[in-house]
């Protein structure tokens, strides 16, 4: 399960090698960053019990995909992250071993049914308040690109 945010950089055509060096750098770093707040985002919007499910969400790491995109995200390798991301379906429950028993809270049964839940939506709520905020987090890096451009013009 994840999620990804893609951040091109079209306008380093337009400079020189130096300028398009410098608006590489700068959309690597704001992916970098958007990487990092998704991923803080979706873990404050993840219920927690144990906080395993919380925990497991890491940042993919910033990617490069040409010619000038570059690409980061959240992800998480549990099982349950998926589950608590998009819910679960009511069920049965059985035991593997048909002469076994189903260990639950209240002991060994036959069986048990699960009511199922709606999904949280931690990646998706992360993703849509990182949105919200990607021009404040962008703009430091993008002013400091723009005075360094600016510094080569002179």
């Amino acid at each position: 399960m994840s999620g990804h945010y893609r951040q091109s950089a079209p306008l380093a055509s337009l400079f020189n090698a130096k300028a398009q060096a410098i608006v590489r750098e700068t959309a690597r770093e704001i992916t970098d960053d958007v990487g990092r707040e998704w991923t803080a985002a979706t873990k404050r919007h993840t219920p927690t019990r144990t906080g395993r499910t919380r925990d497991s969400f890491k940042q993919t790491p910033v990617r490069h995909q040409p010619p000038d995109r570059y690409v980061s995200g959240v992800e998480s390798n549990y099982f349950k992250a998926r589950l608590q991301e998009y819910g679960v379906k009511e069920h049965d429950l059985r035991p593997k071993d048909p002469d076994g028993a189903l260990a639950t809270p209240e002991g060994p049964r036959a069986g048990a049914h699960h009511p199922g839940h709606g999904g949280a939506h931690m990646v998706s709520k992360g993703g849509a308040e990182v949105e919200a905020r990607l021009a404040r987090i962008a703009e430091d890096k993008l002013n400091r690109m723009a005075r360094r451009i600016e510094r080569l013009a002179e």
